[in-house]
């Protein structure tokens, strides 16, 4: 992992939800204080067991690594919402804020050419 000062974070509590897909509740972006894409909640209760939680979570930013402590499943979506703002502090700390920036400032480059594209 990167090491060095680590980046400014944004605060769990300031995390928000916007849909995926403007007419469903099952998909969903988490997007942090700059408006960045940190993480995902979807609904998979259709295609897991009844004794398995059926909301899924994950952290993942600008293609960075998503060591298995940072996805999972809950049995609502808030407690997956919670899941992400208890454990993005500790997934923000892994990086150094170059190292983050870097990758956010790539992110963005790739997004415009993609939108170019279309």
């Amino acid at each position: 992992m990167p090491s060095g000062k680590a980046a400014p974070m944004t605060r769990p509590e300031a995390l928000r939800l916007r849909r995926t897909y403007p007419d469903s509740d099952e998909f969903w972006h988490v997007i942090d204080q700059e408006g960045e894409n940190i993480g995902v909640i979807a609904d998979h209760r259709g295609h897991t067991g009844p004794d398995r939680p059926g909301w899924f979570w994950g952290i993942s930013v600008f293609g960075l690594p998503q060591p298995g402590r940072f996805r999972g499943h809950e049995r609502t979506r808030e407690e997956a919402m919670a899941r992400i703002r208890e454990e993005w502090p500790s997934y923000r700390r892994q990086y150094s804020e170059e190292h983050y920036e870097r990758r956010r400032s790539e992110h963005r480059g790739r997004e415009v050419q993609w939108r170019g594209t279309r």
